[in-house]
């Protein structure tokens, strides 16, 4: 699978910008999917899977925790999580560094 990068280097950087006290940023934009990277610092950041798409969240470094609905999921550099579509709001703590893809 060929994947076309549609913004130069310089664009994605252009892209960042702060959301609460994490840092986001969008890593690639297409038709089919959108990639986010988040740098949690201590305050959560709160996502949201909608029916139109599930979400594929990636620790790459770091640790902290998914909270949906009261119940928390440890993550650690390494996890990998699978949010279901229409699974609604759901947060992460921690100190960690997130790659969150979704349709």
């Amino acid at each position: 699978m060929n994947v076309i990068l549609t913004r130069s280097k310089e664009e994605l950087k252009a892209i960042q910008y702060a959301k609460g006290s994490g840092d986001e940023t969008l890593l690639a934009a297409c038709e089919y999917f959108t990639v986010n990277r988040y740098d949690i610092k201590g305050t959560p950041i709160v996502l949201c899977a909608e029916a139109s798409s599930f979400h594929s969240v990636l620790c790459l470094g770091g640790e902290g925790y998914i909270l949906h609905e009261a119940v928390r999921y440890p993550i650690k550099k390494g996890d990998s999580f699978f949010v279901p579509a229409d699974t609604g709001k759901y947060e992460i703590f921690g100190s960690a560094t997130v790659i969150v893809s979704r349709i």
